[in-house]
C-alpha cells in the first residue's frame, strides 16, 4: 500500500498535489511516521530541518524547491504539476494504495489521540516540528501563554488575533503533558491561517540561522514583500533592507539599525513561510570571512 505525507507544504500547494493524487490511482495521504513517501518543501525552515532529519531514513523523499537541487534524490521545481508529481511517484517503484482507507477526519483523530503517548518517554517537540508533522486537532499549553489550539487538517488555528501572547510557544519544548487532543469545545472560536503560526514558530529558530551565518557567509534575500505583523514593527525596516538584494545577516542588521538577534528571527520566520531565500556567498567573500574569523581568534 503506497502512502504519502506532505511536510511543510503551503495549504494551496498541498491541495493541488492532493488533487493530483486522485489521478494517481489510489495513493493515500498518511501521517509522516506511516508514510512510504514524504514530500518536503526544501525552501522553508521547517522543511529543511525535516529533510536533514529524514535524509538517511527508510522513507523515500521528494523535495520541492524554487530551483533545481542536486542534494536530494528526487527534486521537483515549482510550480509542480500533477503530471510531475505522478511521474516522480511512479519512478519510486512503490505500489500505490488500492483502497481509500479511513477519511481524513478519522486519521486526524487517530494521530491526535496518539500524540501524548508518542512523547511519553520524555521526548519533546518544537512548535515548528509539530506544525510540520501533526495532522489532527491538538490543544497545546505552555507557561505564561494562553492555550493554543491547532487544526492542521483545516490549515488553521483557533485563537485571538494577536500573535505576541503566543510567542512563548516559538521556543518551547513541548512534552507529552503540553500536547492533548483538542475537544469539540476547543475547536469553537475564530479560526486563523496556520501560515501566521508557522511564521511565529519560525521566530524561535533564530539560533539556527545565527549558527549558519557564523559557519559560512550566507546571504539572505526576500522572495517578495512579506505580510509583516504590526506587533513586530522592527521587522518593517529589516524587510526594506532585504528587498534591495541579498546581504549577510550582519550587513542587514547594520543597514536596518536592528539587532542581529531580531534579524536572525525575521530570517528564520521567513524561511518557515517561504518568503526568505538563502544564497551562498561568492568564493572570495567566503575566504575573506574565514580569514576574518581566524584573525579574531588570535
Amino acid at each position: 500500500m503506497g502512502t504519502i505525507c506532505f511536510s511543510g507544504i503551503a495549504h494551496a500547494e498541498r491541495e493541488t498535489m492532493e488533487r493530483a493524487l486522485a489521478s494517481a490511482q489510489g495513493w493515500a495521504v498518511a501521517a509522516e511516521a506511516d508514510a512510504d513517501v514524504v514530500v518536503i518543501d526544501l525552501d522553508s525552515m521547517a522543511g529543511h530541518m525535516t529533510w536533514l532529519r529524514m535524509r538517511n531514513g527508510p522513507q523515500a523523499l521528494i523535495g520541492i524547491s524554487d530551483a533545481p537541487r542536486d542534494d536530494v534524490g528526487i527534486s521537483l521545481v515549482r510550480p509542480v504539476s500533477g503530471r510531475a508529481l505522478a511521474d516522480a511517484l511512479a519512478g519510486l517503484g512503490l505500489p500505490p494504495a488500492r483502497t481509500a482507507g479511513p477519511g481524513p477526519h478519522a486519521a486526524a483523530v487517530a494521530v491526535a489521540a496518539a500524540a501524548p503517548e508518542a512523547l511519553s518517554a520524555g521526548a519533546s517537540r518544537s512548535l515548528s516540528d509539530l506544525l510540520a508533522t501533526a495532522t489532527g486537532p491538538l490543544r497545546l499549553s505552555v507557561p505564561d501563554a494562553p492555550p493554543l489550539v491547532i487544526d492542521p487538517a483545516d490549515d488553521s488555528w483557533i485563537g485571538d488575533g494577536a500573535l505576541k501572547p503566543y510567542l512563548p510557544y516559538a521556543t518551547a519544548a513541548l512534552g507529552a503533558d503540553a500536547i492533548v487532543p483538542a475537544t469539540a469545545a476547543d475547536l469553537q472560536g475564530t479560526r486563523q491561517s496556520l501560515a501566521r503560526l508557522r511564521w511565529l514558530a519560525g521566530l524561535g529558530q533564530a539560533d539556527e540561522v545565527r549558527a549558519e551565518a557564523e559557519a559560512a557567509p550566507v546571504r539572505w534575500r526576500l522572495r517578495h514583500w512579506p505580510q509583516t505583523e504590526r506587533e513586530f514593527p522592527r521587522h518593517l525596516r529589516i524587510a526594506s533592507v532585504m528587498m534591495k538584494g541579498p546581504e549577510t545577516l550582519q550587513m542587514i542588521a547594520a543597514k536596518a539599525g536592528a539587532g542581529e538577534e531580531d534579524v536572525a528571527a525575521f530570517i528564520a520566520a521567513g524561511l518557515a513561510t517561504g518568503t526568505v531565500l538563502r544564497e551562498a556567498a561568492e568564493d572570495g567573500e567566503a575566504r575573506g570571512a574565514l580569514l576574518g574569523r581566524l584573525r579574531a581568534r588570535r
